[in-house]
């Protein structure tokens, strides 16, 4: 079996024992000897005798928690030799020894229960128990604490896997996500077994590090760890090439700034993957038709780069423009931009007087999405866009919002589409995306129905209505 180093320098409670491992908190031991209970005996007389019945609880089935009462347990802490332990409580949920590991009667106990219900415990070997083990009425400031692997013997339980709090918190300073964040004080380690794997040596631990000294949270995670060779290997989940939230560091600065040139992010460039940073990256993610789950791994970041650098064609309309050609762009400058994406318009039309507003304006039709200009500001000008047929648009355009071809009014509720009738009748909007005047393919009824298919609808000057 695998034996694991156990560093004691620094240590974590884990949270599924706390409110059993300080000073005031931990049970008293308990003893499993038969117990004694007098009752009345039933007879006539007005004088009864007592009658004395002795019960002896039941032998503890092999590789339950119970168990460890039946034999003597190593101490995998403190290397204190092996212990008698006994049940701690009368639910028989911890157990407890009752001689101290560093001398001090009443003072650092051995006391351990089983690892969290959630956990997924595989391998085994016949008889063998895993525990979470710490020290009680301690006195450490953060007590000791491991997983361990108990393996009978002749006469005795060994551990033979010990996963410690120091160990676990000296491996993650080998990542590059903890290493940015690790602290130069104490840390205080605390993880949720996932997985515990005995065949191949794999522990999946959900972890969470506080910095003693500043009283604060740096770390929270997912980690995956290698324990088969007798050393633990780590790795956090962001060590898979993916960001996440919770991660900090230069590849996180790098990213936001990325974000920041294509347009989605607008915070300070503080390296930290905090609410707005994984709001930015479901914002690309939506617009680009990839999977929108906030984090951003090799096909997001790849997809990221090209956009910034200009290697690919593909190019997003929104309430700010298309692309990287913004509403308010010179009208020289703004057609030639757009012919370069798209082409040689289908139709041209302009420059014309508006009756309506007497405005000068000027419009290009690449398929079905049209490009305005006009001179509304005083210089003419890039001003506006509208989808003629949703069904038919350049093959490298993307709406922003997500919207596809084959969406349907039901898909547009949920992004937050508003439907509303006036005098130019059946029409729908949706406020944050600066999408107006957009209208159904075919009359529908109020409401309409989820699968009402849409035509058109604009933004800017696409989505004016003159007159």
């Amino acid at each position: 079996m695998r034996r694991l180093t156990s560093l004691m320098a620094f240590s974590m409670l884990a949270a599924v024992v706390a409110t059993g491992c300080g000073d005031d908190a931990a049970p008293s031991a308990s003893t499993t000897a038969p117990t004694t209970t007098t009752t009345i005996a039933e007879t006539s007389t007005t004088s009864p005798e007592p009658v004395t019945t002795t019960t002896t609880p039941p032998v503890p089935e092999p590789g339950t928690l119970g168990s460890l009462t039946t034999m003597e347990v190593e101490d995998p802490l403190m290397g204190s030799g092996f212990h008698d332990l006994a049940w701690a409580d009368d639910a028989l949920t911890f157990l407890s020894s009752s001689r101290p590991t560093t001398g001090v009667e009443g003072e650092d106990l051995i006391a351990m229960s089983a690892v969290e219900s959630e956990a997924v415990v595989t391998g085994l070997d016949v008889g063998q128990v895993v525990v979470r083990v710490w020290l009680a009425f301690t006195s450490f400031d953060v007590p000791p604490s491991a997983v361990v692997v108990y393996t009978p013997g002749p006469g005795r339980f060994e551990a033979t896997t010990v996963i410690d709090d120091v160990s676990l918190e000296a491996a993650l300073r080998g990542t590059t996500d903890y290493a940015a964040v690790a602290p130069a004080g104490e840390p205080q380690l605390v993880f949720t077994v996932l997985t515990l794997d005995m065949v191949t040596g794999l522990l999946i631990a959900r972890v969470t590090v506080r910095d003693i000294d500043a009283g604060q949270t740096v770390y929270e995670g997912e980690i995956s760890c290698d324990f088969s060779a007798g050393l633990l290997e780590c790795v956090t989940l962001t060590d898979d090439g993916v960001l996440r939230p919770g991660d900090a560091g230069e590849a996180v600065e790098a990213l936001q700034e990325d974000l920041k040139t294509a347009g989605y992010f607008y915070g300070a460039l503080d390296g930290k993957y905090g609410p707005k940073t994984e709001a930015a990256v479901r914002a690309f993610q939506t617009d680009y038709l990839l999977a929108a789950d906030g984090r951003a791994g090799p096909v997001t970041m790849g997809l990221l780069s090209d956009v910034v650098t200009g290697k690919t064609s593909l190019v997003v309309a929104s309430k700010n423009g298309v692309g990287t050609t913004k509403f308010g762009t010179g009208f020289d400058a703004a057609r030639a931009a757009l012919i370069g994406a798209f082409g040689t318009p289908d139709t041209e039309f302009g420059w014309y007087q508006d009756a309506c507003d007497g405005k000068d304006w000027y419009y290009a039709t690449w398929d079905g999405f049209t490009a305005f200009f006009t001179d509304r500001t005083g210089a003419r000008r890039f001003d506006g866009w509208h989808v003629d047929d949703l069904s038919d648009l350049p093959a490298n355009l993307l709406i922003a919002g997500g919207i596809r071809s084959t969406w349907r009014w039901g898909e547009l509720q949920a992004i937050g589409a508003e439907f509303f009738s006036d005098y130019l009748g059946d029409r729908w909007r949706i406020s944050a995306l600066g999408y107006t005047n957009g209208r159904f393919a075919t009359k529908v009824s109020d409401p309409p129905s989820p699968d009402a298919r849409i035509k058109s609808f604009g933004t800017g000057t696409g989505g004016f209505e003159s007159c």
